[in-house]
């Protein structure tokens, strides 16, 4: 957890202790992964000489062990310390090497790590499509598992995929999910992950799409970045846009009151309460929603009201 949270020169010392208890105790595979870690933890430090030799060390007593996964962890790691350290392209490499270790030993995990850490790169050289996939490819896998880890990474990853393509008000919501969601789990940045430039962005409107994504739960952050992506016009063409999207949707105003306060993440108690209506109204006026949108639940219908700009 020290290295989860940053602290990387504690790290480097529980690290050491237990790697000589792993080693007195005769438990090679612990040795040889805490080996690893403190690779990482001396890259994150800035000490990428000490990190290379520590890491080559356990890569090659896990090619000893025919353990693939520990080859792909070293090469993760080794790529995470030369991406903290501005070397983008050994890092690169070495995560490309490191995916599909993964994949073939089904670490979804380590799998989202690398895919993170990889579209981070791969952005930052320009390759906004291939970036693109690997963020869709990271977001699919985590909301298909329920993993938790990473979830702050893959949403920023999108976002900033999303202001490479001039979506400045869903690059906003998608950032604001990712800082709620990363203050949440109490977890630092990583400071490999690579950070394209926003555009520039109507303040007022940039703000308010924050704040909006900052409101939203984990899972429907993940439904809303896996929904395509929203033509921008500014906030009078947007309001337009949502109007007209509302008539094509067939949604009365009253049904549009209650969709708004659903992507908000309000109850049906609590929206009843602010339209001063009866919740079995409310829920009758969901069930009417989601026909109309052709979806089945809150987190289908606040995505799909975040998609065409209702909300």
């Amino acid at each position: 957890m020290t290295l989860l949270s940053g602290d990387y020169a504690s790290a480097v010392r529980i690290l050491e202790e237990a790697r000589a208890l792993y080693r007195a105790l005769g438990k090679d595979w612990d040795a040889v992964h805490v080996l690893s870690n403190l690779g990482l933890a001396h890259g994150l430090l800035g000490d990428l000489a000490t990190a290379r030799r520590l890491l080559d060390e356990a890569r090659g007593l896990f090619e000893a062990l025919d353990d693939p996964w520990g080859v792909g962890y070293c090469l993760l790691t080794l790529g995470e310390g030369l991406a903290a350290q501005g070397e983008h392209a050994e890092a690169r490499v070495r995560l490309e090497e490191a995916l599909p270790l993964f994949q073939q030993t089904g670490d979804v995990w380590q799998a989202v790590e690398t895919l993170v850490h990889l579209g981070g790169l791969l952005l930052e050289a320009g390759e906004d499509g291939r970036a693109a996939d690997l963020a869709e490819q990271a977001l699919r896998l985590l909301r298909e598992t329920g993993l938790g880890m990473w979830v702050p990474e893959a949403l920023e990853l999108a976002g900033h995929v999303a202001a490479r393509r001039g979506g400045a008000a869903r690059a906003a919501r998608l950032l604001g999910a990712a800082e709620a969601a990363r203050q949440a789990s109490g977890m630092a940045p990583f400071v490999g992950y690579v950070r394209a430039e926003l555009p520039g962005a109507d303040e007022t409107a940039f703000r308010a799409a924050w704040a909006h994504g900052r409101r939203m739960r984990a899972d429907e952050a993940l439904a809303y970045a896996l929904t395509q992506e929203e033509p921008e016009g500014g906030e009078a063409a947007a309001r337009a846009a949502a109007g007209r999207t509302q008539q094509a949707a067939g949604l009365t105003a009253r049904e549009a009151e209650v969709l708004r306060l659903v992507v908000a993440g309000k109850s049906n108690r609590e929206i009843a309460e602010a339209l001063v209506i009866s919740p079995k109204t409310v829920a009758r006026h969901l069930d009417s929603i989601y026909r109309k949108l052709g979806v089945s639940s809150r987190v289908e219908a606040t995505a799909a009201a975040l998609r065409a700009g209702i909300a």
